[in-house]
């Protein structure tokens, strides 16, 4: 019993005096005597050796992103009106705007003490952040009009810049001691009228998105089906052409065929002159009384065919 609770008192005092252990994706300022120490860098995740009270830590700071929200912020901004000579013109106080702002950011594991010596383990984000979003907003804002607001990319970006340099100013050291990765105007309520005329141009810009994408479509499908056309047509004019081309050749065929068969039958009857000289115009003619299938009845000058 006793070696047991000697034990546990031991494990106890080590963990509080000897080691110390860091949560997950954290890390621990470096502390002396209740002091931070920002001469050492942060204990990382894990099991760490410590010497209580010259060198301890302090509480766990998360080190994953983060996204902080300030709401309800009050700006002002410009409504363009047209002059006399069509221009516009930015005349009068503006209208006032209520927006909510998230900006994301991050701990730079290696000077988190900074940041918890200068402003605590768990607020440092509401001073270098959601307190100067208000002024960073009305800065970017300046160059801006409520018609803007129909695409915030520019905005955003502008916001992001203006807020980076106010809290550099308060010597947050955006970019040292934490990341900001980007602000973004996630919601905004106007004033009812400018709402109403907003949301009309929005709903406008959507109709007309709308009809560009369906005359695109109607338009893609016209071609479809000139190119289905053309095809058809380039078919039939080939199949055409190639039939002809193959009457062509059948009639080359006959021709030559009809021709060969006369040159045949000229060259037969040279020779038959030759032999029978005298007799030929005689044997032609018994030939042909007696009843041959195919005669050639000659005499000088004088060719006479008979086909049974």
């Amino acid at each position: 019993m006793f070696n047991t609770i000697l034990l546990t008192a031991t494990a106890a005092l080590s963990t509080r005096f000897f080691i110390t252990y860091v949560n997950e994706n954290s890390v621990a300022p470096v502390m002396n005597f209740g002091a931070f120490d920002l001469s050492n860098t942060p204990f990382k995740t894990g099991w760490n050796f410590v010497f209580y009270p010259f060198y301890h830590s302090g509480y766990s700071m998360s080190t994953l992103p983060d996204n902080d929200v300030a709401k309800d912020l009050k700006v002002k901004m410009k409504v363009p009106q047209n002059s006399k000579e069509g221009q516009e013109n930015y005349s009068g106080p503006g209208v006032e705007i209520t927006m909510n702002l998230q900006c994301a950011n991050k701990i730079i594991p290696n000077n988190a003490t900074f940041l918890a010596e200068r402003f605590s383990y768990d607020k440092w984000d509401d001073k270098c952040i959601k307190e100067v979003a208000q002024a960073a907003l009305i800065n970017a804002a300046d160059d801006f009009t409520y018609n803007d607001l129909t695409d915030l990319g520019p905005l955003n970006e502008r916001v992001t810049k203006e807020l980076f340099d106010v809290s550099s100013k308060i010597g947050c050291h955006p970019g040292e001691w934490f990341e900001l990765f980007s602000c973004k105007i996630i919601s905004y309520k106007l004033p009812d009228a400018l709402e109403n005329s907003l949301r009309e141009k929005t709903e406008e810009h959507a109709k007309w998105e709308v009809e560009s994408i369906r005359l695109e479509t109607k338009k893609r499908e016209v071609e479809r089906l000139e190119f289905e056309v053309s095809k058809e047509a380039d078919r039939v004019r080939l199949e055409a052409k190639g039939k002809a081309d193959a009457q062509e050749i059948i009639n080359f065929q006959e021709r030559n065929h009809t021709e060969q068969s006369y040159k045949i039958e000229r060259e037969h009857q040279k020779e038959m002159k030759q032999d029978l000289q005298s007799d030929y115009a005689i044997a032609t003619y018994s030939a042909a009384l007696s009843g041959s299938e195919k005669m050639v009845i000659g005499a000088p000058g004088v060719n006479l065919h008979i086909d049974n």
